[in-house]
């Protein structure tokens, strides 16, 4: 029972790690059962991870967070599209579009957990989430965007003197070939620059190594001198920082994916452990249909 709590509780850090929902491990195990309670964000869930599923279809990387707020006015259309995705999908269920969509009736908690595993299984999702694992932290300097504040592509920076005031069709045409011509000189100066840039990092980035060698070699695989980033960062407190954080956050996301990948099976079981209660819950009703009529028949002889 631990390991499966472990498996989930995994599951669960991926799923927000990815944007898609923040749920907790007893929120799933309620929904097993069936509580009222965990129906909206089971519902929640379902609807970011088909939406996630669509945004990563074409390998877009997505960073989103979605808030549980105005739950009451956004449950109907959020059940509707669910269902709508599901349908689209291949989802054929009958209880699962038989749920109802208003604010009176919040059951179906596990049903809807049963339409989330179904989709995970149809889609791959774990393999999915480990290939998209990309490495966080670049050798390269970290990137200025105000090196290229003065710098505009679009086209009225490109093309900006005002062609209504000439009449003449020629005249118009004549100063748009300068134009194009200004602006190859500009993008051929830049080119010059740019080449000039980079050789001049090339000769600092020989100098880096060169005073930092020899360094410990962290692994046989690694280098035995310093990085540009690895001067950067010891330079830049806050960057070493803030790299740091973002290391150990990567790390939780990467352990409980790998925990997610070696444990799978078990997942899967307690999914099935799920669609058996869910079987028997239906055999009960109709037992007690059955009890009923007859009674009901009993009474009226």
């Amino acid at each position: 029972m631990t390991q499966i709590r472990e498996t989930i509780e995994s599951l669960c850090v991926v799923l927000k790690y990815n944007g898609i929902a923040e749920i907790t491990a007893e929120t799933f195990r309620q929904a097993k059962f069936d509580n009222q309670d965990t129906t909206k964000p089971m519902w929640f869930t379902l609807k970011n991870l088909i939406l996630w599923l669509e945004m990563t279809k074409d390998g877009i990387t997505v960073d989103f967070n979605r808030e549980h707020g105005n739950i009451s006015e956004e449950l109907p259309g959020l059940v509707r599209y669910c269902k709508h995705g599901m349908f689209s999908i291949g989802y054929r269920v009958r209880s699962f579009f038989a749920l109802p969509e208003n604010m009176e009736k919040l059951n179906g908690s596990r049903e809807i957990l049963l339409a989330i595993g179904w989709l995970m299984a149809k889609e791959n999702l774990i393999k999915k989430f480990a290939t998209r694992v990309k490495r966080i932290i670049s050798e390269d300097l970290p990137f200025k965007k105000s090196c290229c504040a003065g710098v505009s592509l679009t086209e009225n920076a490109l093309f900006s003197t005002s062609h209504s005031r000439v009449t003449n069709e020629n005249e118009r045409l004549l100063r748009l070939i300068e134009e194009i011509i200004l602006i190859k000189g500009k993008i051929n100066a830049a080119f010059r620059s740019l080449l000039a840039a980079k050789n001049e990092y090339s000769c600092v980035l020989n100098r880096i190594h060169k005073a930092t060698l020899p360094f410990p070699q962290k692994s046989p695989s690694s280098s035995s001198h310093l990085s540009a980033i690895d001067v950067y960062l010891l330079y830049h407190e806050k960057e070493l920082i803030r790299h740091q954080e973002r290391l150990e956050h990567e790390n939780v996301y990467l352990k409980s994916l790998i925990f997610l990948m070696d444990k799978e099976s078990s997942f899967w079981k307690w999914m099935e452990s799920t669609l058996d209660a869910k079987l028997r819950r239906n055999e009960d009703s109709e037992e007690d249909e059955i009890q009923e009529s007859w009674m009901g028949t009993t009474w009226m002889k």
